[in-house]
């Protein structure tokens, strides 16, 4: 898994619907700034992040040249895309479109790594407790999301207590799981985050540009419009130049158990 290799265009189409769904998580933000409602969307946000976590982790031992892996990402791809449309209206009344497409896209990403572990074990290109593993990380992962998918039919005064149980959960599933190895290629996890940010900061650029444009100039608001700007390149610069090579490297440098845990732990 050190050769190095990069992310398929299939990768970056998955990877639009989900900063799609941030959108939809800043747009519910918009004009409602109170700490009820910033919660609220680090909430979805921890959990559609979490579901974005394990397609990158599954992506970087499949080939999308194939016909199966590719079929499921646009699977994954399509449930996201409703899952994002229901961001809005999660914390409504009616949160059950929410959980059923968190389910939806989960419960994929767990089928299919159980295939892909099961691929590897009748090749004989499974590593020793491979298997044993993986079903301990899926039936953990699972937990959380079935979290999500209850909270999404009970009452919406009770749906925190179930939505933040699936936040814990997802974060305890990965620690409670590090005594067996996971397989990470360092390039292409790298190259997979660097496409998500340089996403979210073009989609930022997008959201000043769309602020100004038709918009009554002034002296502050042209100051402000610059400096918003300045702030998107000094945060490309600050991943692109620094972090981003800096994380590629330790994640090449590092071997073993030691891989996995870093990138759980770093990314």
């Amino acid at each position: 898994m050190d050769e190095d290799r990069g992310a398929s265009f299939v990768e970056l189409f998955f990877d639009l619907v989900f900063v799609f769904g941030i959108t939809q998580v800043v747009a519910y933000i918009h004009g409602q700034l109170d700490w009820p409602t910033l919660w609220r969307a680090a909430v979805i946000l921890a959990l559609m992040w979490w579901a974005w976590t394990q397609y990158t982790w599954l992506a970087g031992y499949s080939d999308f040249d194939e016909l199966r892996p590719r079929l499921v990402l646009l699977l994954a791809t399509a449930g996201t895309f409703i899952l994002a449309v229901s961001v809005q209206a999660a914390w409504a009344g009616d949160g059950r479109i929410f959980g059923l497409a968190y389910f939806g896209v989960m419960a994929l990403a767990g089928a299919f790594m159980w295939l892909n572990a099961r691929a590897d074990e009748i090749k004989g290109r499974a590593k020793p407790d491979q298997m044993a593993g993986m079903v301990a990380y899926i039936l953990r992962m699972m937990a959380g999301t079935v979290l999500v998918l209850v909270g999404g039919f009970v009452a919406a005064d009770q749906r925190p207590w179930f939505w933040i149980g699936a936040v814990v959960v997802n974060l305890l599933s990965a620690l409670t799981v590090e005594q067996y190895e996971y397989e990470i290629n360092a390039s292409h996890f790298a190259e997979r985050h660097g496409l998500f940010v340089i996403i979210v900061l073009g989609e930022g650029l997008i959201a000043i540009g769309v602020g100004i444009v038709g918009q009554a100039g002034s002296t502050a608001f042209y100051v402000a419009g610059t400096a918003m700007l300045l702030i998107a390149l000094a945060m490309w610069w600050s991943y692109f130049d620094w972090l981003r090579p800096i994380g590629e490297k330790a994640l090449k440098n590092a071997t073993g158990m030691g891989r996995g845990r870093l990138a759980r732990d770093a990314y």
